[in-house]
């Protein structure tokens, strides 16, 4: 009995310990993509990272790397935390395994019940999204972690030996679930399996009904009192904002900053219906159970479910209550941000969204390995479980091989080449989330700063662009007027950076990124500077940026990277410098030079194969180069890589109909109808084609 108690301190320990061992080992050295930049100047300063400000990751994550001395390389701190908290999880789940596995099986042997606590951490460890989270800076392992723990007091609040502990288990309950809100809003859907948990503790047993709903309701009560403690995290936003951090997202000291910051008023919203055409099923294309469980952890994972439909309905109960509405949250919650599009689930991924739902299955394999060991009886369960543990394991360690970002320096390499072709003594403002929180964190978080000024971009040039046409005149003051709104506006500018008067700013260069989606003619007033282009006080020529081109190469001669196949490249580097090429094609298709145009879309394409839009672009170019045939090839491959791709089906029946393939344009057009019925451009050609098909075969 004392060596069965100490299994349920150590099995957990001795997952936490060796995880954080693994993960720390193979965490990256420092900075990372996307938001890996803002949260960690957010740590290093006690900053507000983007609405709603994610506070109780903010809060731990900054005493982290301020008591530990990560100060002068805070994106090593933010990556550590995110293996400690990975690690920390794993334990929990050991912890919720064998106490779902002793509930099962009460007088199974104690070995069995470390067998299913183990399984879970291992489980994970074949999961390239889990691995991926807890290698470098995201708040998705803390918010895993947190939802793991209101599991764990939900189970023990459900044993019958809990008596007067299970008012405060209920308050521990509701405590999770508050902080977890304050990680990430999806974890307000939380509330279900909070609910279901009290009841289950509430009405089980043979108390008079009413004694029962009066327990039920105390229980409600002290979760919603825990809850309520959780969400005073959110008090960080306006006490923080209050002192001014640089990294200060949608200063949030006023009531009305606080209330617009925690219902992300700044962020775009769309109706669902108008997400993008196949949204949902590129969303559910995502979902990899078979692979980031692995064969063996998936088949268990199947099992255990099918273990606690029959024999542990509340345990089952709860993972989905955790799960389904999580998901489909998730799911909805994205689809009506206006900014995620197919291109961003295709290069980006949403796979770090997905490791709570993974984390639910690798519980399930815990109750599976329980049962298998049941299954094959006292003789043969020791061969099995080592049999089963070593396939894990082994699944585990060729996944970390491949998922390791120690040494890691492509982020690096990244910020580097972008910047190397910007001088110090500049303006620079940036709006991509690469860029912009790798260049935040650059700027304001090192010890050693940079001399030139930076920050984020959060509204296009078009606007000026669009006043100097009717007012035809551009020059300085028009770009000293923008950096000062850009400055100046703190609801939208990220940085509490000071307001700066447009007549005092000093003469310099001013460098941003371009976005030809968002463009309102700014194209016809920059020079391409690399991945970068320089804002001038002219409207330039094409002659122009030939020769800006032509200096830039060979000044920068080693500048572009050269896409290498037999090195393994992260999805997160791929998805980076496909962006950059994607943009720079984009500036000089706008700007009618299709050959350069056509060379950074196919730099772009090796990058990132599955951009269908890349495809598009490349045939629309073709088109205009007279090659029909590549375009069609490019028009196809476009179609097959994304069905509900735009523009594809249309311009590839023109091309058909051209060359008499007229029942082969009708089909395409149909298609596209079917797709988008509101289509009026192809709902033409589709009465053209028909009329000119109907003329050829009365003439023959």
């Amino acid at each position: 009995m004392i060596l069965r108690d100490r299994s349920r301190i150590l099995t957990p320990l001795a997952v936490f310990g060796a995880g954080f061992l693994i993960f720390a080992w193979n965490a990256a050295p420092g900075l990372a993509f996307h938001d890996s930049g803002e949260f960690a100047l957010a740590a290093r300063t006690g900053g507000i990272p983007h609405p709603p400000g994610a506070p109780t990751w903010t809060l731990f994550a900054t005493l982290w790397v301020n008591l530990l001395g990560f100060r002068d390389n805070p994106a090593l701190g933010t990556n550590l935390f995110a293996a400690f908290n990975g690690a920390l999880c794993l334990g929990a789940c050991a912890v919720l395994a064998a106490m779902w596995s002793r509930r099962l099986r009460p007088s199974a042997p104690g070995w069995h019940h470390v067998a299913a606590g183990v399984a879970p951490a291992l489980v994970l460890l074949n999961s390239s999204g889990w691995l991926e989270q807890s290698l470098m800076t995201e708040q998705y392992t803390q918010m895993t972690l947190l939802e793991v723990a209101m599991a764990i007091l939900a189970t023990a609040m459900w044993s019958a030996s809990a008596g007067a502990r299970r008012g405060w288990l209920a308050w521990g309950v509701g405590l999770c679930a508050g902080l977890a809100i304050g990680n990430h809003l999806s974890q307000i859907a939380l509330g279900l399996p909070v609910f279901l948990a009290l009841c289950f503790a509430a009405l089980r047993g043979d108390a008079p009904l009413r004694e029962r709903c009066g327990g039920l309701l105390r229980l409600n009560l002290l979760a919603g009192l825990g809850t309520l403690c959780g969400l005073l995290v959110f008090l960080w936003l306006p006490l923080r904002s209050a002192a001014n951090p640089i990294m200060d997202w949608g200063n949030p000291e006023t009531l009305e900053g606080f209330l617009a910051a925690v219902a992300r008023k700044n962020w775009e919203r769309r109706s669902l219906s108008d997400a993008p055409g196949g949204y949902v099923g590129e969303w559910l294309l995502t979902y990899d159970p078979l692979g980031e469980l692995g064969i063996a952890g998936f088949l268990l994972a199947v099992a255990g479910v099918a273990v606690m439909a029959m024999r542990a309905r509340a345990a089952l109960a709860l993972l989905l209550a955790i799960a389904v509405p999580y998901a489909f949250g998730m799911l909805f919650a994205h689809m009506g941000q206006a900014s995620l599009d197919i291109q961003y689930i295709r290069l980006y991924g949403v796979i770090d969204w997905h490791i709570p739902l993974y984390a639910c299955g690798a519980l399930a394999a815990g109750v599976g390995v329980s049962a298998l060991l049941e299954r094959v009886g006292e003789r043969a369960s020791r061969a099995v479980a080592a049999a089963v543990m070593a396939m894990l394991a082994l699944g585990g360690a060729v996944e970390l091989r491949n998922q390791s970002l120690r040494g890691w320096d492509a982020p690096r390499r990244y910020v580097e080449t972008v910047l190397s072709g910007v001088p110090q003594d500049c303006y620079l403002l940036l709006a991509s989330d690469n860029l912009s929180h790798m260049m935040a964190y650059e700027h304001y978080a090192l010890p050693e700063k940079p001399d030139r000024f930076f920050a984020y971009k959060m509204t296009t040039l078009g606007t000026e662009v669009a006043a100097a046409r009717e007012t035809g005149e551009w020059g300085w003051p028009s770009l000293a007027g923008y950096i000062a709104r850009e400055v100046g506006d703190r609801t939208r500018q990220p940085l509490a950076l000071e307001a700066v008067d447009p007549g005092a700013l000093v003469r310099k260069p001013l460098y941003t990124d371009f976005n030809p989606g968002k463009s309102g003619g700014d194209e016809r007033y920059v020079l391409p500077r690399g991945f970068l282009v320089e804002v001038m006080e002219h409207e330039t020529t094409i002659d122009e940026i030939r020769v800006a081109e032509a200096e830039f190469d060979a000044d920068h001669p080693h500048y572009y990277p050269v896409h290498d196949p037999e090195r393994r490249i992260h999805r997160l580097e791929r998805e980076a410098w496909a962006y950059l090429y994607l943009k720079r094609g984009g500036f000089f298709r706008l700007r009618g030079m299709n050959d350069e145009a056509v060379a950074a879309y196919r730099q772009s394409l090796l990058w990132a194969p599955e951009h269908p839009e890349t495809r598009v672009a490349l045939g629309f170019l073709s088109e205009e180069r007279g090659d029909t045939e590549q375009a069609a090839a490019f028009y196809e491959e476009a179609i097959v890589n994304y069905r509900y791709v735009q523009d594809a089906r249309v311009n590839l029946a023109i091309l058909r109909a051209v060359a008499g393939r007229f029942d082969e344009a009708v089909r395409l057009l149909e298609d596209e109808l079917e797709i988008r019925p509101e289509n009026e451009l192809a709902a033409a050609n589709l009465e053209l084609v028909r009329r000119d098909r109907d003329a050829r075969q009365r003439q023959q």
